[in-house]
């Protein structure tokens, strides 16, 4: 057991500053200095992120939004056939379905992705609900955001038939988080779930959505970020934080590994440059759409600086990508992240 006695750089998404401008979604600096709790070995990283944890993301802030007067309206190419309020999804039965978000701008500088339990319903089964008519033949599903977000995608998502995201899963409306309504920067009064698409296919505080017959070219999408936003194979390092001052004896590494709808196969480890690899302690593994957690001890008797990379694989045999600094960026990161600690 050791202790993390403090920290000399951290990148923290509690820090994060939303930049804006071409390819500037999600990047963030921060740096302090602080004490650390102490690492016991039965420590886990919660599987479910507590929601004032849950990371935050949007075009320009959290805009003003009446809960109970906010109404989004429903088009079928651009002539209204319905809306939908929160009144009327509190009078449906709602289901709770455990989902992971993954901005596509998530890097081992900035770390978000979170994973909570929504309540909610598919699309379709909310329109129905609600006598609302599914367009049919539509190309796409457009979002008109009260922040001025807009984004699209193949109306396919709707019933999880879209081929390129590899997943039947079905487009999500849900109105709680964590057993609580949704607060204000999570989509309040109710937002998507996309399954199988980074979190700019997730749109928040949709003032419209439109079926159209043409293809549309959303805000991020616009700026040079992936259309099909697709999730791609990934681990991160959620703690300690890269660049610690440790003392010596064995520390436990917490992470996470997730690559959409494709379950997690392993995490592997290497504190020796790849020389060899080590299978890293699976904590927690319910599947596609859904984090998996894991763990690894590591004995740091020396004084000296030392680097450990993880590397995922995913059950179709694809891994992330151990020099992800070639790699199409604006795409996701498909990187095995890299942590450095110092002993003293």
């Amino acid at each position: 057991m050791t202790r993390w006695k403090h920290q000399l750089q951290l990148f923290s998404r509690r820090d994060a500053l939303r930049i804006g401008g071409v390819g500037a979604i999600g990047l963030a600096v921060g740096c302090e200095s602080l004490d650390l709790p102490e690492v016991h070995l039965n420590d886990a990283w919660p599987p479910i992120s507590p929601t004032p944890d849950f990371y935050v993301q949007s075009r320009a802030g959290t805009p003003t939004v009446d809960v109970d007067a906010h109404r989004m309206e429903i088009r079928d190419r651009g002539v209204t056939v319905g809306s939908i309020g929160l009144a009327d999804l509190q009078g449906l039965s709602g289901r709770d379905r455990e989902h992971t978000l993954q901005c596509i701008g998530a890097s081992p500088r900035v770390l978000y992705i979170d994973n909570a339990e929504w309540t909610g319903l598919p699309f379709r089964e909310v329109l129905e609900a609600l006598g609302i008519p599914v367009p049919v033949d539509a190309l796409e599903l457009v979002f008109r955001c009260a922040d001025d977000y807009h984004t699209s995608i193949p109306a396919t998502d709707l019933d999880g038939l879209s081929p390129e995201t590899g997943t039947d899963e079905p487009l999500w409306l849900v109105w709680a988080m964590n057993g609580e309504p949704l607060t204000a920067p999570h989509g309040a009064p109710f937002r998507f779930l996309t399954p199988g698409r980074y979190g700019t296919k997730n749109p928040k505080w949709t003032l419209s959505l439109d079926f159209v017959d043409d293809a549309h070219t959303g805000y991020w999408e616009g700026r040079g970020w992936s259309n099909a936003a697709t999730y791609r194979t990934n681990t991160f390092v959620l703690g300690p934080p890269s660049m610690s001052v440790v003392g010596e004896g064995l520390v436990r590494i917490l992470g996470s590994a997730f690559a959409g709808p494709r379950d997690i196969e392993r995490v592997e480890i290497t504190v020796d440059g790849g020389a060899t690899w080590t299978d890293a302690a699976i904590d927690y593994q319910p599947g596609g759409h859904v984090w998996t957690l894991w763990s690894f001890d590591w004995a740091l008797d020396t004084p000296g600086t030392y680097e450990l990379q993880a590397r995922a694989w995913d059950a179709d045999g694809g891994s992330s990508t151990l020099d992800p600094s070639g790699t199409d960026s604006r795409s996701g990161f498909d990187g095995g992240m890299v942590l450095e600690l110092t002993v003293t």
